[in-house]
This record gives C-alpha cells, structure tokens and sequence, in this order.
C-alpha cells in the first residue's frame, strides 16, 4: 500500500473522533462556527459497524458552507473542506 501523498506545508489538518449522541452535538456547533478561510482540512471518524452507511456527509452539509465528501483512500485532502 502506498502511503497518502503529503499535505502542503501550508495546510493543516484537524481530526476528531466521537461517539454519537454527543459527538453529533459538538460536530454540529464546531462545523457551524468555523470561518471559510481557515486553510485547514477537517477529518471526521465515525464508530460505525461496516453494515451502517453513513449519513454524516449529508448532515454535516447543512452546517458549513464548506465542501463537505466522504474520505476515500487514496484521495488527497483538501484546505477548508471536511472528509
């Protein structure tokens, strides 16, 4: 497996885990808040069982103006956008 290629050195990258009820909570109020002009890419980890699609996409969409994708592998992240 190749590793994922580097961010540039002017991008950071923020990630965060949590469990849900609370962790829709703080990433509702913490996506909601965030300038458009942060420069960083935001990384959100569910705990889900592999059964379980996903529906944090859509929610986290209406949120943040920022672009919001599920992260892939081998897909690079990007300044203010949310995987």
């Amino acid at each position: 497996m190749r590793p994922p290629p580097a961010l540039p050195h002017s991008m950071r990258m923020w990630s965060q885990s949590a469990h849900p009820p609370v962790g829709w909570t703080r990433w509702s109020g913490f996506f909601g808040a965030l300038p458009m002009d942060s420069g960083a890419a935001y990384v959100v980890m569910q705990h889900l069982s592999p059964d379980h699609k996903s529906m944090m996409d859509n929610l986290l969409g209406r949120y943040t103006a920022m672009p919001v994708r599920v992260a892939k592998h081998g897909v690079a992240l990007r300044p203010t956008a949310c995987s």
